[in-house]
């Protein structure tokens, strides 16, 4: 199977996931404390990892096509998913899609390219339908898909440098340079896959965002930004067993803030 995706919505918390043996999109829920048994998802199928988000309220979902390898989308309003239809202007990419919402509630995807560009696009979703291609103003490059939340009212999005440090933006449509995104400081963080942003509580009961890292060592490690000290947590373990049994996924996390709790959900080795 690949790397999971999580979403929160209408009191329910959803995954989904492409299985191994068919490629066949699965999806499943949470209820009563325990999971579904995974259905195939509107006979979807895909090689890569799909993306979800909530907007406009509905769920949403983008998922990398087999034949083309371009990134199409559907949206679920609690009954039934609408046709998959792709973006405009799609490029093929070899890596998982990205989903987040926008402070004037319009959805926004990213998309990285293969080698050799490397170069992430975006495309934002409103009520007059999806624009055009977007390229990422910063020309950052990235080997791995991107981490993306809204948190405060903003989204965030992580990136995966190509010397494997971590940069984080923040939406801000008012910097001087007319980008739609300053930069938001980040320690001198390295992870071995994509990074993932999630909100929850952190900080003097806060709300702020939390970011999920695989260390070199391949163990999932975590922090949360400090609003008041305007600093990040020193990354820790995440899960139980700590430093001496870490949790070491095979790739990229999922994290969604759900009825008071942060869920994680990973792929193991």
């Amino acid at each position: 199977m690949t790397a999971p995706a999580l979403a929160s919505y209408q009191g329910t918390l959803y995954a989904a996931f492409v299985r191994h043996n068919d490629q066949a999109v699965m999806s499943t829920s949470l209820v009563n404390g325990a999971w579904t048994e995974p259905v195939h998802l509107n006979s979807w199928v895909s090689l890569l990892p799909l993306a979800l988000a909530v907007a406009d309220n509905k769920l949403y979902c983008a998922v990398v096509h087999t034949i083309d390898d371009t990134t199409h989308w559907s949206a679920f309003d609690g009954s039934t998913w609408t046709p998959v239809r792709q973006v405009p202007q799609a490029v093929q990419t070899l890596r998982a899609p990205a989903l987040g919402v926008l402070a004037n509630n319009n959805l926004l995807l990213s998309v990285t390219e293969p080698e050799p560009s490397h170069l992430t696009y975006d495309w934002t979703k409103g009520a007059s339908g999806w624009s055009n291609r977007i390229e990422f103003p910063f020309q950052w490059k990235s080997p791995s898909p991107v981490g993306m939340c809204r948190i405060g009212g903003s989204l965030h999005k992580a990136i995966r440098q190509m010397d494997n440090t971590v940069s984080i933006v923040r939406e801000d449509p008012t910097t001087p340079t007319g980008f739609p995104w300053s930069r938001k400081s980040a320690p001198a963080w390295e992870t071995t896959c994509g990074p993932t942003l999630a909100e929850h509580v952190g900080w003097l009961t806060a709300t702020t965002p939390w970011i999920f890292l695989r260390d070199a060592d391949g163990a999932l490690r975590a922090s949360y930004y400090k609003p008041l000290t305007l600093d990040w947590s020193l990354l820790h373990y995440v899960g139980s067993g700590g430093a001496a049994n870490p949790i070491k996924p095979f790739d990229e996390v999922s994290a969604a803030r759900h009825e008071g709790k942060l869920y994680v959900m990973y792929r193991r080795r």
